[in-house]
């Protein structure tokens, strides 16, 4: 049975599914940040061959998602938090980019996304007392 989430970080109007037997968490267009390094890279990526940096993270994101520069983003780091802590999720799949396998490859992936707009909320709120 899947669970519906109301997605975080979208453009539209977006939910993310959580599959409970497998603890896959579908994420959409978040998450989508991994790309084929080569022809010859597995199709998933996993704690072993990730090499996945911040700012990675933060071009997909502004990317994909320009309005994080201007948001207040305590709101999603909080909605965040909350859907990592209530399932135990082992793959992020998102619709485009690599699927994230593995306990440990996904909250280095939570915690990257995490640290990215921790810095967006603060770099905001420096410009705002300009």
């Amino acid at each position: 049975m899947l669970e519906a989430i109301d997605a975080p970080v979208r453009l539209l109007a977006t939910w993310w599914f959580y599959e409970p037997s497998t603890r896959v968490l579908f994420t959409s267009d978040s998450f989508g940040h991994v790309h084929h390094a080569s022809a010859d890279a597995s199709i998933c990526v996993t704690a072993a061959e990730d090499s996945t940096t911040h700012e990675d993270v933060r071009a997909h994101l502004l990317a994909k998602f320009d309005w994080v520069a201007l948001a207040d983003t305590a709101l999603i780091q909080e909605q965040l938090r909350a859907i990592f802590e209530r399932w135990p999720i082992e793959v992020l799949a998102p619709t485009y980019g690599r699927p994230i396998v593995g306990a440990d490859a996904v909250r280095r992936h939570y915690n990257l996304m995490q640290d990215v707009l921790a810095e967006l909320g603060s770099e905001r709120l420096e410009e705002e007392h300009r």
